[in-house]
């Protein structure tokens, strides 16, 4: 077990479990994102950072907006995964994203 800035050892899942068994023991919290909030984040992750992000990850970065003012100064670490999407798919998603 670490303290902040330290690795934290867990036991490893089964391989059953397999990457569900490993996001529940990392899930804190979880909230709902409408489809309008995951666009407006894959929107935003792109004008600040120029990154290009798919749904999947647009839901994390949704969600960590949504709670942001819950975490207002305090240190906070969103898992981006998710890079898989067609160009076309991409554009047509901001492109609806309200600012």
């Amino acid at each position: 077990t670490g303290g902040a800035g330290r690795p934290v050892s867990r036991a490893a899942p089964s391989e059953v479990a397999g990457a569900e068994g490993v996001t529940r023991m990392a899930i804190r919290r979880a909230r709902l994102v409408s489809e309008a909030e995951i666009k407006h984040a894959m929107r935003r992750i792109a004008a600040s950072d120029r990154w290009i992000i798919e749904g999947a990850a647009g839901v994390a970065l949704a969600a960590a907006i949504k709670l942001a003012p819950e975490y207002q100064g305090k240190k906070v670490a969103v898992v981006l995964c998710g890079k898989n999407i067609v160009l076309g798919k991409y554009l047509k998603a901001i492109a609806d994203a309200h600012p």
